[in-house]
């Protein structure tokens, strides 16, 4: 076998020390991992043999950090959201919500997510805004959201890619069915306010005209009773109106 250097691998070894900060991935699961190659290969580096002898969780992400210094990829990020998705497996999802939640909001590497992603992730942050005390819910959502990672583990390293491109195409699916119910409720929405302002312009139209009809009576009542009352009442009166009609324009504003 060709004697593997540390830079293949730089996406697991992002995994492996963003997952020990975290608490997702074990100080055995890197020695364990750095054993096998170690036994299938000739020759291996000697940061595999580091990471085989490592004692404590710093030595090893000292180890790491110099390969790696940030996320790589989304990959990275959704093979995380698979690790935190089999520890509230293995704890029978009985893992504090909490706990999933600061979880949630430490990868904050968003921009490497999908928008689709980005939202659940925020509302999931956001639960109390939400879900309020509904912590059933709560949990249900988030094990529902979390469950499209399931497929990444630490022992197919090797299909990563081929899941992650899986996983995107089923967020860009739902990306646009959510686009398609946003556009509908925006339309929706657009046509409702258009039958308000209506119904209020038409209210209010009933409304001046009937006051017109009133100024209409006292000018004809007032030109019985002025010189020059027919040049009055027509200058009145076009003012009535074009005020008026300023009134009802404004409505549409």
């Amino acid at each position: 076998m060709i004697s593997p250097k540390p830079d293949d691998f730089k996406l697991i070894l992002c995994v492996f020390r963003e997952g020990l900060v975290r608490q997702l991935v074990l100080l055995e699961d890197v020695r364990s991992w750095a054993d096998q190659i170690i036994l299938n290969t000739e020759e291996p580096d000697y940061f595999f043999k580091e990471l085989s002898l490592a004692n404590t969780e710093n030595e090893v992400i000292q180890l790491l950090n110099v390969y790696v210094r940030e996320f790589e990829n989304a990959i990275c990020t959704r093979v995380l959201l698979a690790l935190l998705y089999q520890k509230l497996v293995a704890n029978n999802f009985q893992f504090l919500n909490e706990i999933a939640l600061q979880q949630l909001g430490s990868l904050n590497i968003y921009r490497l997510l999908s928008p689709f992603e980005i939202d659940r992730i925020v509302e999931l942050e956001y639960y109390d805004v939400y879900y309020g005390n509904d912590i059933t819910q709560l949990q249900v959502d988030m094990i529902d959201f979390l469950t499209n990672y399931e497929a990444l583990n630490l022992n197919n390293f090797e299909e990563w890619n081929q899941i992650n491109n899986q996983i995107e195409a089923v967020f860009n699916t739902k990306q646009d069915e959510q686009e398609l119910i946003n556009a509908s409720f925006a339309k929706a929405w657009d046509a409702q306010k258009r039958k308000t302002r209506n119904k209020k312009r038409l209210k209010i139209s009933f409304i001046l005209m009937s006051y017109l009809a009133f100024v209409i009576v006292v000018a004809v009542m007032l030109n019985a009773y002025l010189a020059n009352g027919s040049s009055f009442l027509i200058g009145f009166i076009v003012s009535t109106i074009a005020i008026l009609r300023n009134i009802i324009d404004g409505l549409d504003d």
